[in-house]
């Protein structure tokens, strides 16, 4: 009889050998993917950045949306519309600062991702402020900066303008804060018994006494609840010395502090850097959201109307006239021993910087919540230009007037042939046909010192159609309603970035 065996199931010495070899050559082609450049490890990263990006836009946009909704019902709280900020992954801090228990006079900046609790009140003059930081490092191995000022909502009433008897005076501007993006104030009594004219009233312009809402905040066809102006002239990257007179739209705007201002580029120029801020390396960089552009007349009209306000500088205890950066190297954020001090070389040392000494009288507030440098630094080249037959020199801005979407970043004034036909042409059938750009409204003339505060007044003409606002320092009439005019070569003339938030 013979013995039957069962047949043994298993594995064999052999066979797991074999399987542990396999295993091995597994376990180094994964690792071996994953380390490489596009591996697993790589793709984890950056599947963990895009959700964090997500997330952090869906705050943003929930915030936004809630305070849009504050805007409008929340009248006890505030007096004036919540900073919106972009959506998307952008570096934002919240910006406040603090006097130095050590050295008084001194202003020590406080940034934070979280929002403080008193970030701002405008109705001490404390306006909203924010930094923004590119993730890019630049060509110095640093990151570009930026801060930004938030420029609320508002109505105003259109002012009566100065005579040749009352120009060196400081005017005040009536403001209304404005619920969300409607045409209805905060708060009723800023009007005085006042209406507030709707824009199918104003489309053939506005009348003195009339209350109407900035033109700043109407964006084309968009109501906007506020916009971020940039809280000193732009500089660039490179940030130092003779740096700041470069023309190449390859570098980065910055807004920072005590550096020299970037001159000497042409102004289409300036305005493809401003736009191109959302770009590598930028400080709104790879953010969708924010739309930068090139300051226009308008929205340093609606800066100039707040700094001459209750919320600015017409504040109790705070002198009405916005101290002149006389820094003839055109270093940003400064002010020297009085409002209106010539810039010398004698003079040029005892410059203080915007948060130390006298620094904070150079800004729109009388503290270092304003915006600095409209008055002397340098002079402003601004997107508004009057009709000109040298159209070479406005580069990509000659046909955005008449673009549907571009033309919402850019002004353009009726050229009646002299600067003084073409001042006189902004009035037409009884009404200012150009409002809130403080030009007509704030001046007697186009030419001579003619503005409030004895400001520069001279209108662009055909050879040198763009606005300059501001004056640089070496002219005893600079001011935040001095404006003239100027060619679109490069030159020592600066500018200034703005963003909307969308």
């Amino acid at each position: 009889m013979k013995a039957k065996f069962k047949k043994q199931k298993g594995i064999t010495l052999i066979a797991l050998v074999i399987t542990v070899i396999v295993l091995l050559i597994l376990a180094g082609t994964a690792i071996t993917v994953g380390l490489s450049g596009d591996g697993l490890f790589e793709r984890t990263n950056a599947a963990v950045e895009k959700w964090n990006s997500r997330v952090a836009e869906e705050e943003n946009t929930i915030n936004n949306v809630w305070n849009n909704v504050l805007n409008y019902f929340d009248e006890e709280q505030k007096t004036e519309n919540s900073p919106v900020l972009p959506t998307g992954s952008m570096k934002v801090e919240y910006v406040t600062w603090t006097e130095s228990a050590e050295t008084t006079g001194t202003y020590t900046e406080i940034a934070s991702e979280t929002k403080p609790d008193e970030w701002y009140n405008y109705e001490e003059g404390k306006w909203a402020n924010i930094k923004t930081t590119s993730y890019t490092a630049n060509e110095n191995s640093t990151k570009n900066i930026a801060y930004w000022v938030w420029i609320p909502r508002y109505a105003y009433q259109v002012p009566d303008r100065p005579t040749s008897s009352n120009k060196s005076g400081n005017p005040e501007f009536n403001i209304a804060f404005l619920k969300g993006n409607t045409y209805e104030a905060i708060n009723e009594e800023d009007l005085n018994g006042g209406i507030i004219k709707t824009k199918a009233e104003t489309a053939n312009g506005v009348s003195i006494g009339d209350w109407v809402v900035h033109p700043a905040f109407q964006y084309g066809n968009v109501e906007l609840t506020g916009i971020w102006v940039a809280k000193f002239e732009a500089s660039n990257e490179l940030r130092s010395g003779t740096y700041g007179q470069v023309d190449k739209t390859e570098l980065c705007v910055n807004v920072v502090p005590n550096v020299p201002s970037w001159r000497y580029i042409k102004v289409p120029n300036m305005f493809v850097v401003c736009q191109n801020m959302t770009g590598e390396k930028g400080v709104l960089e790879n953010n969708t959201t924010a739309d930068p552009h090139m300051m226009k007349n308008v929205e340093w009209g609606a800066v100039a109307y707040l700094t001459h306000s209750k919320y600015g500088r017409m504040r109790d205890g705070v002198s009405g006239k916005v101290w002149k950066n006389p820094s003839n190297n055109y270093i940003t954020g400064q002010a020297g021993s009085g409002a209106s001090a010539n810039a010398d070389m004698s003079y040029q040392a005892t410059t203080d910087n915007y948060n130390v000494g006298n620094g904070p009288n150079a800004s729109t507030t009388g503290n270092v919540y304003g915006i600095y440098d409209i008055s002397g630094g340098t002079s402003e080249v601004v997107a508004a230009y009057v009709e000109t037959t040298s159209t070479s020199q406005l580069g990509s801005l000659a046909s955005m007037p008449n673009d549907p979407i571009m033309s919402r970043y850019v002004e353009l004034y009726e050229n009646s042939g002299t600067q003084l036909s073409s001042y006189s042409s902004i009035f037409k059938n009884n009404k200012i046909t150009h409002w809130g750009d403080a030009v007509y409204e704030t001046s007697y003339s186009g030419q001579q010192q003619t503005s409030w505060q004895s400001a520069y007044s001279y209108m662009p003409y055909d050879s040198s159609p763009f606005f300059l606002r501001g004056i640089d320092q070496g002219n005893t009439a600079a001011g935040v309603f001095a404006f003239s005019q100027r060619d679109g070569g490069a030159g020592s003339v600066g500018f200034r970035p703005v963003f909307i938030a969308k």
